[in-house]
């Protein structure tokens, strides 16, 4: 089972929004360089690499790393111990070939650990977790007590961020199994870079889609909320197509229609999203 975000921290993605890292890419052309390089939106596909990380947890374990606001503490602390062992190593009285072997061994990694540590804190500081993902959720057990046993069914809240349901429902093994990506790079000629010019990252950044979509799909009752609007929609554009008021039935119809169907859409295709029931 992975790990969850550390209670009150953001998720990975409200990082991503508040520290303006998908407008930061936009803005220094980054994809369409990595398409320039032959990195298309493909490459990750035929390399397996969506399978691999969704079995071996990678985004969540990368999401609890940098969200968790002990890691640069914890990180830093591991930096000072090698660095002194490395320290200690190197200054000693007499100092052979096997000793420098060990300052390197600690010293790299001790200089990494520092690295990573001032850039998660960089990347973190200041980011606070500004929409809830938790999900109210009910899990029967059962305890072998007496001949027969007993089930019992307790309810609590469950942090749920989006990427960690990528992993849970197998998303990305469905995405990798049927070729998606393969077919998106075929359509659109350097879709990446299509991306970019289009302005869609920081649209969808300044807007917080991505942390609107994580909350909502997390929210027991949020995709529901959003189709139940259009259909309440959809029975008037119908009467208005039927009773043609004035004449203008089908335009009012198709004002109240188009948008009744489009929230009905979006409140399916969130709930593809929301987090999968836990099994006890």
């Amino acid at each position: 089972v992975a790990a969850r975000v550390v209670r009150g921290a953001p998720s990975l993605l409200q990082v991503l929004e508040q520290k303006k890292l998908l407008s930061f890419a936009e803005g220094q052309k980054l994809l369409s360089a990595a398409e320039s390089a032959g990195l298309g939106i493909q490459t990750v596909e035929q390399l397996g690499l969506l399978k691999f990380a969704e079995k071996n947890k990678l985004l969540t374990t990368a999401e609890n790393l940098v969200t968790n606001p002990s890691t640069p503490f914890t990180l830093l602390i591991a930096s000072l111990f090698l660095g002194g062992a490395a320290f200690t190593l190197a200054t000693a009285e007499q100092v052979d070939f096997f000793n420098w072997v060990l300052v390197g061994a600690l010293g790299a990694p001790a200089l990494v650990l520092a690295i990573a540590a001032l850039v998660i804190f960089g990347l973190t500081s200041g980011t606070i977790k500004n929409r809830n993902f938790s999900r109210l959720e009910k899990v029967t057990t059962y305890s072998p007590i007496g001949n027969l046993g007993s089930f019992q069914q307790t309810e609590g809240f469950r942090d749920s961020t989006l990427l960690q349901t990528l992993e849970d429902r197998g998303i990305l093994s469905f995405i990798e199994e049927n070729r998606l990506l393969t077919l998106a790079g075929s359509l659109v000629n350097k879709p990446l870079t299509l991306t970019q010019s289009l302005g869609v990252l920081s649209t969808v950044e300044g807007l917080k889609i991505l942390s609107i979509v994580e909350s909502t799909a997390a929210d027991n009752w949020g995709p529901f909320n959003i189709s139940s609007a259009g259909l309440v929609l959809a029975p008037l554009a119908l009467a208005l197509l039927i009773l043609n008021p004035f004449g203008l039935g089908l335009p009012l119809a198709l004002a109240l229609g188009l948008p009744a169907l489009a929230l009905i859409a979006v409140g399916i295709g969130i709930s593809a999203f929301s987090p999968p029931q836990p099994t006890k």
